[in-house]
């Protein structure tokens, strides 16, 4: 009996591509890295508009600034991805000067649109500790942080912008700036701080925080997950060093063209994982922000304690403003124990917004509780009917008349 020809797998190693990894081509693997951190910032952003719309919304300031932080990123990976086409990556020898140019430019624009997006994202990460945070004192140091971002990257955008004025500011092949490294050097030192600054806040804003000591660590490893970034920064310089004082800048450089676009993308990815409800849940005073769950942050919660969510269609149409309402609770009358006199106890009054108000209207006014509390005492004595005075002490004691004549 015959047996079956087995069918020939093809070769995996033939064919054409479009990138093919030598000694003197690397630019395969600089373009596989950007376009697998470009898929994975594309899915957290699409995972952050979702939550925001369904579990942890509304859309604040900071998703808008991470949309645009986005953009650029999209941005500056295409233009990435432009500048392998053109020889980044390759050694000279294998280029034409126009190749050449061409990739120097493009290396350029991705560096400038590297500090914008890497901006955008610190200013995200800061406007969301601002939103989560309810203490007027720390939400201005957030914003401290939020400007100092913006302080950096203006100056470093200008700094690269305008190198020198002696050579073209994208030149690295041949002539170069003469200060260009030690212009990356200062930028990446404050880099450094700001990112130092931004996982500094959450420990800061949780370190007296009235919570579980599991969600304190929770909201900190969170916001440590930008730790990573510092690394790629530093190993950027290193390979920077390498790049700039070599023969073959474009073949030499593209270890920290590849640190450059993980720490942009790991910037933003970061920026996201912070808006998951578990982790935002931790911060929740109960003013202000979303308890669906009964996290609460200050104090502990009770049945008669309403967090603040947004106006419903509902609670719009009917337009109660919900007015005062009083309850008296009244303890039992009881015998002193002592000489027997009539003694009542303490007569508390509450003084809070109808039911309609503070249920499920989702008002989002501030409830003010107000307990007045007030003590009447009564004694009852079998002395003289006649009101006693004691200028001595100041006091007036009523005796009781007889029950009849007190109903006349």
């Amino acid at each position: 009996m015959a047996t079956a020809e087995l069918p020939v797998l093809p070769d995996m190693n033939s064919g054409p591509r479009n990138f093919i990894t030598t000694d003197q081509d690397h630019g395969g693997i600089a373009l596989t890295i950007c376009t697998l951190m470009a898929t994975w910032v594309v899915l957290c952003f699409v995972v952050r508009c979702y939550m925001r719309a369904t579990v942890s919304g509304p859309f604040g300031m900071d998703d808008i600034v991470c949309s645009v932080a986005t953009m650029f990123g999209m941005l500056q990976t295409t233009v990435s991805s432009v500048s392998i086409s053109y020889g980044m990556g390759k050694a000279l020898d294998l280029l034409t000067e126009s190749e050449i140019v061409k990739s120097e430019k493009a290396i350029y624009a991705a560096q400038l649109l590297y500090l914008i997006t890497n901006t955008l994202t610190k200013c995200t990460v800061a406007l969301l500790l601002a939103r989560i945070v309810f203490i007027k004192s720390r939400v201005y140091a957030c914003y401290g942080v939020l400007i100092l971002s913006c302080v950096w990257g203006i100056s470093a955008f200008l700094a690269q912008a305008i190198r020198c004025s002696q050579h073209p500011p994208w030149q690295i092949v041949g002539d170069q700036c003469p200060n260009n490294y030690r212009s990356w050097q200062i930028i990446t030192a404050f880099n450094i701080i700001i990112e130092i600054l931004l996982f500094a806040m959450p420990v800061w804003l949780v370190y007296n925080l009235q919570t579980e000591l599991s969600k304190k660590v929770t909201v900190i490893s969170v916001f440590s997950l930008r730790l990573p970034v510092i690394i790629a920064a530093i190993l950027r310089i290193h390979y920077l060093s390498d790049m700039l004082g070599s023969s073959e800048p474009l073949l030499r450089g593209v270890p920290s063209f590849i640190c450059l676009n993980v720490e942009m993308h790991w910037s933003l990815i970061a920026a996201t994982i912070p808006t998951l409800k578990p982790f935002v849940g931790a911060f929740n005073t109960g003013w202000g922000t979303y308890d669906t769950q009964g996290i609460s942050g200050y104090g502990q919660g009770s049945e008669n304690s309403y967090a603040l969510r947004s106006i419903g269609k509902r609670s719009a149409r009917s337009g109660q403003a919900g007015t005062p309402a009083a309850g008296t609770q009244n303890s039992n009358a009881e015998k002193d124990p002592i000489d027997g006199r009539q003694s009542w106890g303490k007569n508390v009054t509450h003084v809070r917004s109808n039911r309609t108000s503070t249920g499920s209207d989702d008002s989002d006014r501030m409830i003010i509780r107000h307990t007045q509390t007030c003590e009447v005492h009564v004694e009852v004595e079998d002395r003289a009917d006649d009101l006693l005075v004691d200028r001595r002490d100041d006091s007036i004691e009523s005796a009781p008349r007889d029950p009849l004549s007190l109903s006349r």
